[in-house]
């Protein structure tokens, strides 16, 4: 087996006179080789290794057997495998030293090729008259490992530090600054340049600006904190002077032995204002809260009464005083309260609304024991993770006093319009016989008398028998009015398109002799009605289209367009047009606008029919017209009155 160390031999080095104390040197020699933890290794003038001890070994992984005679460089990767001889040369031709007693980090290689970054001293070691080299390896790679870390956590506080939001300010025990990041040259506008070393003061106007060396002193000399470790909202002074609100923390940070301190300074100017708004806008609920009409309660989960405002007072007669910390029960009857506390109960365990969000009306009760009615909603409001109720509450005595009046005044309308139309209806049916009676004898005198009554005579029987028959038809038409507020409507689903044809059918001759047509743009809906009333309020809309109309070509445009969600039908003509003043009277009773001849003249009612057809169908019906360009009959169609 190969040694691990052949450089000492017998002759070698002096002469010791005695071979144990010789022995004895060389077994000190050896065991301190075999138990350094650096690695030793020395080789001869031609760079072959002549000694590997215990620590190289496991250093490099080789075993001495496998190293010992062989160059140097073997342990080496490129580029100081090539260069090793090259030095060595170079020393011994020169003595100039490039690496011989220099101590220097660089990279070994391990029997298994791995490369691994080591520290290495090299120096010269006379033997015998033999020059020799003694090389010192210390395996660093965890050392390289633990730098490597060192510089990653560094740069990550580094970046850390650039990329915060809060400016971070480190001083020194007299108080200059030695470090400020970014976002402190944004806060305050300086450069980093501009205030290293000088007094952190600077940044600070009055009082702090005077204060601040004295509170360092201070802690330094007491170890009493006033400001160190505790963070608090003082004020800033910018490069350009301006003051503004901040928030700083200061702690105490030892750095190699030296009393540092770190600032972090947050600059809280949106914050204040935001602050100063919410204080603002919360004095303007305040200033609403306490002149609004309308009642305001605020209860907890336990149904205790936390705010009253002054409408609430006035409407109870309480005051805020008197029932702050009372129970909401106080405020109404026994058998409201009873009902409520089960309601409130059954939300807070299920949550299920039954009274929350819903308007409702009931009685209250005052400090005197009155009852009045009361329009009341709660609604939840979450306030600071507490579940509070705030109700709204509206003292509604007149109102209901007036509904009492309006129901009182509608009742009598009704029984006003019932007699109006009884009237109607009777004095309608009774008029018809007189009537008939007076033009049956115009009749027979004119058949009777002709010739004796002579051609004046006779053409006043003839117009007496013309107005008997109008009259009666006037009779009939107010006979009609009347029933149509009486008779129930026949309801049924209705295509409005047929309705249009039948009608265009029954007149084909009319409109073939005054040239007139009608016009469908796009199909009618199929809508819910009294078929054969609307089919009239139809009829009457074309004939009047068609009757007073001047043009050579009469057109009538039938249309419906949804607007605002509401059905709009349109009957539109060419015709004269309707005057702005008569745009009301036209739907009156018996009222007409033209003078026409007796044999074509109408009653004037056919357009109050047709408004009162729609109003029981809960429609309306309104005019759009030009002189001499026409008249548009704008209306809408509710289901109406189910039979």
């Amino acid at each position: 087996m190969t040694s691990r160390h052949t450089y000492l031999k017998p002759g070698d080095g002096p002469d010791m006179g005695k071979t144990g104390k010789l022995t004895s040197i060389k077994a000190d020699l050896h065991t301190v080789m075999e138990t350094v933890l650096d690695g030793l290794i020395i080789i001869d003038s031609d760079g072959l290794i002549q000694t590997f001890n215990l620590a190289a070994e496991k250093i490099f992984g080789y075993t001495p057997e496998e190293v010992i005679g062989r160059n140097v460089n073997m342990l080496m990767p490129e580029p100081y495998h090539s260069q090793h001889d090259g030095y060595l040369s170079h020393y011994l031709k020169t003595g100039e030293k490039k690496v011989i007693g220099i101590g220097r980090e660089v990279s070994g290689r391990r029997k298994n090729g791995s490369v691994f970054p080591m520290e290495l001293g090299i120096n010269e070691m006379p033997v015998g008259g033999s020059r020799m080299f003694v090389g010192t390896i210390r395996d660093i790679t965890e050392r390289k490992e633990a730098e490597e870390r060192a510089v990653e956590e560094a740069a990550r506080l580094m970046a850390i530090t650039n990329t915060v939001l809060d400016g971070l300010i480190t001083i020194n025990e007299q108080g200059l600054i030695q470090t400020f990041n970014p976002a402190a040259e944004k806060i305050f506008g300086y450069t980093q340049e501009e205030v290293f070393g000088q007094n952190v003061m600077m940044l600070m106007p009055e009082p702090y600006y005077s204060q601040g060396d004295s509170y360092l002193r201070h802690y330094l000399k007491t170890k009493v904190n006033k400001v160190i470790g505790i963070g608090r909202e003082i004020s800033g002074r910018r490069k350009d002077g301006s003051v503004f609100p901040m928030e700083l923390g200061i702690n105490e940070m030892p750095v190699g032995g030296e009393r540092m301190f770190v600032g972090t300074a947050r600059d809280i100017t949106e914050r204040k204002k935001a602050e100063e708004r919410a204080v603002e806008e919360a004095a303007r609920w305040l200033a609403i809260t306490n002149t609004v009409l309308d009642g305001l309660i605020t209860i907890n989960e336990q149904g205790e009464i936390q705010t009253f405002n002054p409408a609430a007072e006035y409407i109870f007669g309480y005051t805020q005083e008197e029932v702050i910390g009372q129970n909401l029960n106080l405020l109404v009857p026994q058998s409201t309260a009873q009902r409520r506390v089960h309601y409130f109960k059954d939300y807070l365990r299920t949550g299920e609304k039954k009274v929350l969000g819903v308007r409702r009306e009931f009685y209250g009760v005052r400090k005197d024991g009155t009852r009045f009615p009361m329009e009341f909603d709660f609604n939840e409001m979450p306030l600071g993770g507490e579940r509070m109720f705030v109700g709204t509450l509206r003292d509604i005595t007149g109102r209901k006093e007036d509904e009492r009046k309006i129901l009182q005044h509608i009742e009598a309308l009704k029984h006003s319009n019932q007699e109006l139309d009884d009237f109607a209806f009777i004095a309608s049916h009774d008029l018809r016989e007189p009537l008939r009676g007076l033009s049956n004898n115009a009749m027979f005198l004119y058949e009777d008398f002709a010739e004796q009554l002579g051609k004046d005579g006779e053409a006043r029987l003839l117009r007496m028998t013309y107005l008997c028959e109008r009259m009666e038809r006037l009779v009939n038409d107010l006979l009609y009015f009347s029933r149509l507020g009486r008779q129930e409507l026949a309801i049924q689903k209705t295509d409005l398109n047929e309705i249009i044809s039948d009608i265009e059918s029954l007149m084909e001759t009319t409109l073939q002799q005054v040239n007139a047509r009608i016009v469908i743009p796009k199909p009618l809906p199929v809508i819910v009605c009294d078929l054969p009333r609307i089919t009239e309020v139809f009829r009457n809309l074309i004939t009047n289209a068609v009757k007073y109309n001047d043009k050579p070509e009469k057109i009538v445009e039938i249309s419906c367009e949804d607007k605002s969600g509401e059905r709009v039908f349109c009957v539109r003509d060419n015709g004269v047009g309707i005057p702005l003043q008569f745009h009301n009277d036209v739907f009156r009773l018996f009222k007409r606008l033209n003078n026409e001849d007796d044999s074509v003249k109408g009653t004037g009612a056919g357009l109050t029919f047709v408004k009162k057809i729609l109003e029981r169908h809960h429609g309306r019906i309104w005019i759009e017209s030009q002189m001499g360009q026409g008249t548009a009959f704008y209306f809408t169609i509710g289901q109406g009155e189910q039979t």
